[in-house]
């Protein structure tokens, strides 16, 4: 009686069970939709296709899945170097090579230069007072100023925050009345 039962659960549930090609399709139709619950849903079905196909030793479906993973893991940003790499090194990207550069890993590096809008010339004490020159005159909404109280050791941190300055390296002062000053 039990043997019977749970083969009647299993024959239910696989006549329920979605086919690899109804969850392809599912899949492609999820990763284009504008909401990132529904590309993850997509992004899992082709990851479970993907163990799937590994499993049964399917290489259409395999390549299938990875093509899918790859697309929904970029949109999702999602590092999926590995998958991409695979699916650059299979057969399918070696029959179709326009592919192989599409999924593809490498990137080219740019060397990206900020020019700042004021540089930092020079900073001494003046009457008990740090008194900071910059290359150019800063505007009001270039600094910002914050206060951060440290409960353990009772005591506060003046933070300013100079928007699109710069400095040549990183500094630390002392003074009497400081503990530490850093830049």
């Amino acid at each position: 009686m039990y043997r019977s039962f749970l083969f009647l659960l299993f024959f239910a549930v696989s006549l329920f069970a979605l086919s690899d090609t109804q969850i392809l399709h599912r899949a492609q139709k999820l990763v284009n939709s504008s909401y990132k619950s529904e590309q993850f849903r997509a992004y899992n079905d082709y990851k479970s296709l993907y163990l799937k196909a590994l499993v049964q030793g399917n290489d259409s479906l395999r390549i299938s899945a990875l093509k899918g993973i790859v697309k929904s893991g970029r949109r999702l940003h999602i590092d999926v170097s590995s998958y991409a790499k695979e699916l650059a090194s299979s057969s399918y990207a070696k029959k179709n090579p326009s592919k192989k550069k599409q999924y593809s890993t490498k990137t080219t590096k740019k060397k990206i230069y900020i020019k700042p809008s004021s540089k930092l010339q020079s900073l001494r004490w003046k009457d008990g007072r740090l008194v900071l020159t910059f290359e150019k005159k800063l505007q009001t909404k270039q600094i910002n100023y914050f206060t951060l109280y440290d409960a353990k050791r009772k005591r506060y941190k003046y933070v300013f925050d100079i928007h699109a300055s710069m400095l040549s390296r990183s500094q630390t002062l002392r003074h009497k009345d400081v503990d530490t000053i850093k830049l």
